[in-house]
């Protein structure tokens, strides 16, 4: 009920300011995929194999002023598996964001999302971890801010609020709160299209029967090597105290770590690439806990003519947490994906993409490792009016 609250408001601030930009925008989007393993079931023998088909509608707001922008969009998923009809599941995605410019120094912001998703790939992208079939209902909250105090020195704060729940007792739900500021500065008089940044963070991880706290800091900078390439660097370190009050596992630890990244982008006419390394924690509700995440990933998308774009993207993830230390078991695992694709725009409403990915997982725990290899087709419509 929050989150609709939440949506609702957003919206009420949207209507009645159409003014300089307003845009509704719906959408719908045919998906077909062939999955050799759905489950990254380390016994290929024994792995369920399907094909997939999701139907998604879906609907976008935007209205910008003078002094606003506020966005609204929802999505509808609603897959359909050919032999294993019962993980059959219609997912939703619902979310808002409102920025407010209040000064020519000072702008402020919130967001707010609503996710109900069962896909057991769902977060290979973003943390290389693999969960099952389950349903997991996720809201997010954030507020934020940017503040100009020269010319020079620039400062942004966020909050955010998470909480994820889920339809199985194998998973621990999930509540994280986390706060973090950035400083940059301007050393292009020292140093040409340089910027340095500092920022410290919060973050608290919550769950059945643990309890985790992380401090960070780190220092670093960015720096535009031509109109093309720029770079950003980073490094710092965390502290970490947790706390395991259940029956198989009772303790309190600290820890420290090393965190950081790096980023290396280029903005071509017809070609754009980012490579980024980083380190963290991640969250693990599988493991009840959290992990030492260190990934690498990267993105080329390639303007070949008018209408083709070709698309690479990958990523190697190591997670890791000692048991009692990060989580309430020992987490030691790889995952590598790499996703080739093509895209052909027969307008730019319509589109057709196509792509393979394939992913391993090595678990180092058990000595065990899965893959899968999915490919995918789909086609997408979206049309916009009252721009």
């Amino acid at each position: 009920m929050p989150i609709i609250l939440t949506l609702a408001l957003l919206l009420l601030t949207v209507i009645p300011a159409m003014a300089d930009q307003f845009s509704l925008t719906p959408s719908i989007a045919v998906k077909e995929e062939y999955d050799d393993n759905l489950f990254f079931d380390v016994n290929k023998d024994t792995a369920k194999q399907d094909v997939i088909t999701t139907l998604s509608p879906g609907l976008a707001l935007v209205n910008n002023t003078e002094r606003m922008k506020a966005r609204l969009s929802g999505r509808l998923d609603q897959s359909v598996y050919a032999k294993n009809n019962d993980f059959n599941a219609l997912d939703q995605l619902y979310d808002g964001a409102v920025q407010y410019f209040m000064s020519p120094q000072m702008t402020l912001g919130a967001t707010a999302s609503y996710t109900q998703d069962s896909r057991p790939d769902r977060d290979i992208a973003t943390t290389g971890l693999v969960l099952n079939a389950m349903q997991r209902n996720q809201q997010r909250y954030g507020l934020s801010g940017d503040y100009t105090f020269t010319e020079k020195t620039y400062s942004s704060f966020n909050v955010e609020y998470s909480l994820d729940q889920y339809d199985s007792p194998k998973f621990s739900d999930l509540e994280v709160e986390k706060a973090w500021l950035l400083v940059l500065h301007d050393f292009s008089s020292l140093l040409p299209a340089t910027k340095g940044r500092g920022s410290i963070s919060y973050a608290r991880y919550s769950l059945v029967d643990t309890g985790i706290e992380n401090y960070g800091a780190s220092v670093g900078i960015n720096k535009s090597l031509s109109e093309i390439w720029s770079f950003l660097l980073e490094f710092g370190a965390r502290y970490t105290r947790s706390s395991f009050t259940g029956a198989l596992l009772s303790s309190e630890s600290e820890a420290t770590g090393v965190i950081g990244q790096a980023v290396m982008s280029y903005g071509g006419e017809k070609t754009q690439v980012d490579f980024t390394f980083k380190r963290d924690l991640t969250p693990a509700s599988q493991w009840s806990g959290t992990a030492e995440r260190t990934d690498l990933t990267f993105r080329i998308n390639q303007r070949l003519s008018y209408e083709w774009w070709f698309t690479l993207s990958g990523g190697y993830y190591i997670n890791k947490a000692d048991k009692g230390e990060l989580s309430t078991q020992v987490i030691d695992q790889q995952t590598m994906f790499i996703i080739p694709g093509i895209r052909y725009e027969f307008s730019k409403d319509l589109n057709l993409d196509a792509s393979y990915n394939y992913t391993t997982t090595k678990y180092n725990v058990t000595d065990t490792s899965a893959d899968r290899s999915l490919f995918m087709v789909r086609l997408s419509l979206k049309h916009p009016f009252f721009e």
